[in-house]
């Protein structure tokens, strides 16, 4: 079972009918958001409901998001894009037309919606008012390693610039902890590559902080999902072996490690105070056990599964909901 529950403090004040609303807008309660999830998987967070989420239950929204002149995506292949899916039709390519338009700032060229597959990265690393340095099998280390997506892609000329930064990052890290627990690796280096992972998002986070970036960025980030649907089958996938997941596990171990860096994720973005994008939560139940009624993320008949054939990747409908969930956190409360 993979999910990491995350939340923020807000300053809020309570109707007299008792909702939480922030400003003027009506903010939900992750309870009211994911039900499903309480009753299937508990709550970790003793105090998650003190930290009202976004309107529409993507994500939270502590930042403005406000005048961004420069858009930046990090992270790994779920942002980079991979066949089958279109390039046009990949979450990065379908967010950069929003935010474009949103922000009246200058869209990439097409090469930049393509994948360069030699190099796992977009065939353009830098177009327009956007740069995307994500990388296919990027784990987190690569923010500062092999690809450097950081270094890479915050150039100086960004310096004075109001960036918003984008990203997906963690799942192949996770993956490498599931296959090590699935072979019997030692229990202490399972747990040094768990904390090496969270480690550099923290670093990440806080090199983003740096005062030589005059205008601030902003940054959403996503927490991680998985495509059992919490059951921990992953010989649901058809191409589940290619990535060496083809797997059920059950493993008390591999549970606590994930609680332990879901608490880890959550201290990250409660400290450097920025928005967390729900992915795991939205996306339970839109897994390869979609249509399987005793699971504990079963949304009901009909749902669709939103993960492509590869298993760790969005399917086009995927892709859609996450460019649809970034945008719906980044604007929300705008006029």
């Amino acid at each position: 079972m993979f999910l990491f529950f995350l939340s923020f403090a807000c300053e809020t004040k309570e109707t007299t009918d008792g909702n939480t609303v922030v400003g003027e807008s009506y903010q939900k309660t992750y309870a009211e958001c994911f039900p499903h999830i309480i009753e299937g998987f508990g709550n970790p967070y003793t105090d998650i409901e003190a930290y009202p989420l976004d309107e529409t239950c993507a994500g939270t929204h502590r930042q403005e998001f406000s005048e961004i002149e420069d858009v930046v995506f990090l992270g790994d292949s779920i942002t980079v894009g991979t066949y089958p899916t279109p390039n046009d039709e990949f979450y990065r390519s379908i967010l950069a037309k929003k935010l474009a338009a949103h922000y009246q700032i200058t869209p990439p060229t097409e090469d930049w919606y393509r994948v360069d597959y030699d190099t796992g990265q977009a065939e353009s690393i830098r177009s327009g008012d956007f740069s995307s340095c994500a990388a296919l099998g990027a784990r987190t280390r690569e923010l500062f390693t092999r690809s450097q997506q950081l270094e890479t892609c915050f150039t100086e000329d960004l310096y004075d610039k109001k960036i918003l930064v984008i990203m997906t990052m963690g799942g192949n890290d996770l993956n490498i902890i599931t296959q090590d627990v699935v072979r019997g690796k030692a229990q202490e280096e399972i747990w040094e590559t768990a904390t090496n992972a969270v480690e550099k998002v923290d670093r990440g986070m806080a090199w983003l902080q740096d005062p030589k970036f005059s205008n601030g960025i902003d940054i959403v980030f996503a927490n991680l999902y998985e495509f059992t649907d919490g059951t921990g089958d992953a010989t649901s996938c058809p191409l589940a072996g290619l990535a060496n997941l083809d797997i059920d596990v059950d493993d008390p171990f591999l549970e606590e490690v994930i609680k332990w860096m879901e608490g880890e994720y959550f201290e990250i973005a409660k400290r450097y105070e920025i928005d967390m994008l729900f992915l795991e939560e939205n996306f339970c139940g839109h897994g390869f056990h979609n249509e399987n009624p005793d699971t504990r993320c079963y949304l009901g008949p009909n749902t669709p599964r939103w993960f492509d054939d590869t298993c760790l990747h969005p399917n086009p409908e995927g892709h859609a909901k996450i460019g649809e969930m970034f945008f719906s956190v980044i604007t929300a409360g705008a006029e």
